[in-house]
């Protein structure tokens, strides 16, 4: 067990008793009797430990945004433990900092659940938390856990999705208006500041949301967007015909990830009361809403993998139109209907159904990774096709360019020359004015002159 749990084992509790918890050998065991394991030098303080919680995740899978996590200057002015909920993998060197992630990575002190932190009430001198909250299950649950181990003075920074598309592992829940943020988690804490960071621009949830729509869609429809100026994009944006093409034209999960908003339509099966309460009496409801929560976990992860093994599909295509289709992609639809729950008050319909998704996971995977080995080698060809479409928007936005610029130069070539015309315009008739209006003695000279500028 590493040297900041030590420190901290007088705050440390048991999730499921909220008792003391003692260190024995690779446990730590509370005063309830309750275990929990030690692995890698971490204690696994969660209700109920499952394999996630004790093998260390894939590197792809685990974020780590920042080289190294400096707690806000805010909670220099508070002496204590102070938190990082949702660590991932980054690093903290402050002794007085606890790493705290679901997934045992490298990096984190000891895993536990948001919703049960295993703290002491009124023991944490400053919690912070960033781009954590939309991925919880139950926010609602993890911010009374914050609220109840900080201690008084103590000051959280929650950092949270409002406007950002679908995004994360091993799930996304719930994005937050700010009036939300103020309102259901500051609640009566006193608040200290409110706003957008840089990070959290708008720009950027335009620009990635962009980004993500175009990468989703045929080459074809790529490159006319990409070739679009704002104008005409938002334009397209807005029209209903060219919407539906790129609607139909993207995968179910990017759809997902990017709309608006989720239409459900649900029926309650008969004599739901009775038999729920059956369910919660035979298995608990815990175990129960687990269940759930794991097959709807799962049907995300199918229809994610689908999106990706027809991503590098369609690429390879682009590429290389005359080759043969080697694994065929089955239909979504299909796929999902056949790991439909047909019994939703069954618990081990549940369990079939769970079973069915991680089947067709496996499936995908093997497809996908198929396509993927079939696309890399092709990827310089793809790129200079790209260039192939790119290279006439950009000699075409030069020449327009030039075509301004030399217009420009006629305009102020036209300006000059009927300024030119206007002097002599003038000229002449002074002249005339003269010739008419004075004496043919003091005009004689200046006859000469008229008569030689007519001859021009």
């Amino acid at each position: 067990m590493n040297k900041k749990i030590e420190a901290a084992l007088p705050i440390l509790r048991c999730p499921r008793t909220g008792t003391r918890l003692f260190h024995e050998g690779a446990e730590l065991v509370s005063e309830a009797g309750e275990r929990y394991p030690i692995v890698n030098g971490k204690p696994i303080l969660v209700r109920n430990i499952q394999a996630l919680h004790t093998t260390p995740p894939p590197v792809d899978i685990v974020s780590q945004n920042f080289t190294q996590f400096l707690p806000h200057m805010e909670s220099r002015r508070i002496d204590g433990f102070k938190l990082h909920l949702g660590s991932g993998n980054v690093p903290c060197r402050d002794a007085h900092v606890l790493s705290v992630d679901i997934l045992p990575t490298p990096n984190a002190d000891l895993v536990a659940e948001a919703e049960a932190l295993p703290f002491a009430d009124n023991s944490l001198a400053w919690v912070e938390s960033d781009a954590v909250f939309e991925h919880l299950y139950d926010p609602m649950a993890a911010i009374a856990e914050v609220r109840r181990i900080l201690k008084p003075g103590g000051a959280m920074l929650i950092d949270t999705a409002f406007m950002q598309s679908y995004h994360g592992f091993p799930g996304h829940y719930l994005n937050m208006t700010p009036q939300a943020v103020e309102t259901l988690l500051v609640d009566d804490f006193e608040l200290l500041e409110s706003r957008v960071p840089f990070k959290d621009r708008p720009s950027l949830n335009i620009e990635v949301s962009i980004q993500r729509l175009i990468d989703g869609l045929p080459l074809a429809h790529r490159h006319e967007l990409l070739g679009m100026p704002v104008s005409r994009l938002l334009a397209a944006l807005r029209d209903l015909n060219t919407a539906r093409t790129w609607f139909d034209a993207s995968s179910e999960y990017t759809n997902r990830s990017l709309g608006a908003g989720t239409m459900v339509i649900a029926a309650k099966p008969n004599d739901y009361e009775a038999r729920r309460a059956a369910i919660i009496e035979k298995v608990g409801a815990d175990q129960f809403a687990r269940m759930k929560r794991h097959y709807y976990a799962s049907r995300v992860a199918v229809q994610q993998r689908h999106h990706e093994a027809e991503f590098y599909r369609r690429r390879s295509f682009e590429v290389e139109p005359s080759r043969s289709d080697d694994h065929p992609l089955p239909d979504l639809s299909q796929c999902l209907y056949a790991a439909a729950v047909r019994d939703s008050l069954d618990p081990r319909e549940w369990q079939s159904a769970i079973d069915r998704l991680s089947a067709l996971d496996a499936q995908l995977t093997e497809i996908r990774d198929f396509w993927i080995r079939s696309y890399l080698p092709l990827a310089e060809a793809s790129a200079r096709i790209d260039a192939a479409f790119t290279d006439p928007i950009d000699t075409i936005h030069k020449l327009n360019a030039d075509l301004d610029a030399m217009r420009e130069l006629v305009q102020r070539l036209e300006s000059g020359n009927a300024k030119l015309r206007r002097e002599n315009q003038d000229a002449h008739r002074a002249l005339e004015a003269m010739r008419t209006s004075t004496s043919w003695r003091i005009t004689k000279p200046l006859r000469g002159i008229v008569t030689r500028l007519r001859i021009r």
